[in-house]
């Protein structure tokens, strides 16, 4: 089974409020379906869960599959048990989606055996409690414009520049992130229309709320987007989108 990786080329998030403990976000998603990875998956005695990353074990952090696997089995009121193997393509902490299109997979796979039925609340439930992107995947939507804490997803039907995504081997945790734009006193104040209009006309310094915060972190980055204008940063990072004519 393949778990598609994805961009952003839009990426707006708004801060926290004392009525949203989770930050709001407006987003236009992109499936990237040259860069996947690879699940097999079979119902076992107990859960377990395995990952390779170039013909060699690694290690991933496994939270979020197991919130999923406990959020489905309370859906069927029963406990679920999977032998989970992850063969990794998408690098983690790169900003595109790799973690969250694992969980998305594994949990179409869950709700097509058990033939399980999701609500609004439920999608509001995923994406607040286990991942604003999972929502998106689990759509089967190519191309998305997302908004709420994630869990609106609906079909983005205007046209879209060409875009390749590049990727940098800089690792950049999503909480880190989030953390240190929480911290920010000042936050960029964008529109999803007008940032679309910019993101058409090739103006993309600042189609990603999150990009400032990021190149605090990881101040090498500069270097990548100094090679072209064309280029910003995808999700959290570090992975780097460009767009091509």
């Amino acid at each position: 089974m393949k778990a598609y990786s994805k961009v952003n080329l839009i990426l707006i998030v708004y801060p926290k409020t004392q009525f949203n403990l989770k930050h709001k976000i407006h987003s236009l998603f992109c499936l990237y379906k040259p860069l996947y990875d690879e699940i097999t998956i079979e119902v076992a005695q107990n859960t377990t869960i395995t990952c390779e990353f170039n013909h060699h074990e690694c290690a991933i952090d496994t939270t979020s599959t197991l919130q999923a696997l406990k959020f489905l089995s309370n859906k069927i009121h029963k406990p679920i048990y999977l032998s989970i193997h992850i063969k990794k393509h998408i690098p983690i902490m790169s900003g595109l989606g790799g973690s969250s299109t694992d969980v998305a997979a594994i949990m179409k796979w869950i709700i097509n055996r058990w033939d399980i039925q999701l609500d609004a609340k439920d999608y509001k439930d995923i994406a607040t409690t286990i991942g604003s992107d999972i929502p998106f995947f689990l759509s089967g939507i190519s191309k998305a414009e997302v908004s709420g804490f994630g869990e609106k997803v609906k079909v983005f039907k205007k046209n879209t520049p060409k875009f390749l995504p590049i990727i940098t081997n800089i690792s950049i945790s999503t909480k880190d992130v989030y953390k240190a734009f929480d911290q920010q006193k000042k936050h960029p104040r964008l529109n999803f229309p007008n940032q679309y209009k910019q993101l058409l006309k090739g103006n993309v310094s600042n189609v990603n709320s999150l990009q400032p915060t990021a190149i605090k972190l990881k101040p090498i980055l500069k270097w990548w987007f100094s090679k072209s204008n064309k280029r910003f940063l995808s999700g959290t990072g570090g992975s780097i989108i460009e767009i091509i004519n």
